[in-house]
């Protein structure tokens, strides 16, 4: 069983190891998307419990607060999981030997963010009976956490100097073209097959040798080196100029199984809040979100309600914006 596994188990995250499994040899990062959305949540609701503080003055408050039932959310968000999860998180982090990836570049991000907000944790584990007696421990817990993130941070930016970041980075490229050509995406439509295999290029060493790239001018040729490619397998699918079928790519999607569509609808829908994070436009991101998210019926009308989303649009155009917004996350 992978270390990364451990982390999903630990976070107490609803996905079998033989699920996952299955998964990743569609989607190779999944498994570090699983955990990059688990401690980000550990971020979000300490955020929102320090919100929740500064908020909570009134008696109206406090019951409103009490009738919906926002405490006990968060008390379930914040259990004696969140010490295993991180603990095993921590273990990962410092196992260089793991396969690197950007994804953990951005956890280190988050356990910044993170540590601002930890004392809200504590205080919410000090004042419940079943968690307090592990007040002291949770504080070794973050300290460890923290310094493991900033220590693989800078192991990776020795890594990164210290490899052909830029053969690495077109080998994960041609490693999809020629998952493309052997058909191994088929089951998806061709839009589908076009996102999943930027995202794998992106969240891998790909992602890496564009992010370390300072020169507007090299990353304009890797960007273009990987238009090429996809523009040159694809070409032989459709006609690149034709327009794209909405209603035809939501009955594709709706053939998918479950565990296909939930995969795609988990990436792309983190994809797209990493985008608005980043003050982001998404469009093709936003499409594949919400066409994965809803059943057929639904999923056009969202679709027709987003002035975000052009409603034609060719595949040439598809290939242009998807690329451009992975490479922007």
């Amino acid at each position: 069983m992978s270390k990364k596994y451990k982390i999903v188990q630990a976070f107490n995250l609803p996905v079998e190891y033989e699920t996952l499994e299955q998964i990743e040899e569609t989607h190779n990062y999944i498994s570090d998307k699983l955990i990059l959305d688990a401690v980000n949540g550990v971020n979000v609701v300490a955020r929102d419990l320090h919100e929740v503080s500064k908020l909570r003055q009134s008696w109206l408050q406090r019951t409103t607060d009490t009738l919906f039932g926002n405490s006990k959310k968060r008390q379930d968000l914040i259990n004696e999981n969140l010490i295993e999860g991180l603990n095993a998180c921590s273990q990962w982090l410092q196992d260089h030997d793991q396969h690197i990836s950007r994804i953990d570049h951005k956890i280190s991000i988050v356990a910044s963010e993170l540590s601002r907000t930890q004392d809200e944790i504590l205080k919410f584990y000090a004042q419940h009976q079943t968690l307090k007696s592990r007040v002291t421990e949770l504080k070794e817990v973050f300290f460890e956490f923290e310094t493991s993130t900033k220590q693989q941070i800078s192991y990776l930016r020795d890594y990164i100097r210290n490899i052909d970041i830029r053969t690495q980075a077109m080998d994960a490229l041609d490693l999809e073209i020629s998952r493309l050509t052997a058909n191994k995406y088929d089951t998806l439509a061709l839009p589908l097959q076009i996102y999943t295999a930027l995202d794998n290029i992106k969240s891998g060493y790909g992602g890496m040798y564009y992010d370390s790239l300072t020169n507007e001018k090299e990353k304009k040729e890797f960007q273009e080196r990987i238009a090429n490619e996809f523009i040159t397998h694809f070409k032989s699918k459709c006609d690149l100029d034709s327009y794209m079928d909405y209603e035809q790519l939501a009955e594709k999607i709706s053939t998918l199984q479950p565990i296909q569509k939930d995969s795609l609808a988990f990436i792309s829908t983190q994809h797209y809040n990493t985008m608005i994070t980043n003050n982001g436009y998404p469009e093709a991101t936003d499409l594949v979100s919400i066409m994965t998210s809803y059943e057929k019926n639904v999923a056009l009308q969202e679709v027709d309600k987003k002035s975000n989303i052009a409603n034609f649009i060719t595949y040439n155009d598809y290939l242009t914006v998807t690329l451009q917004e992975h490479l922007k996350a």
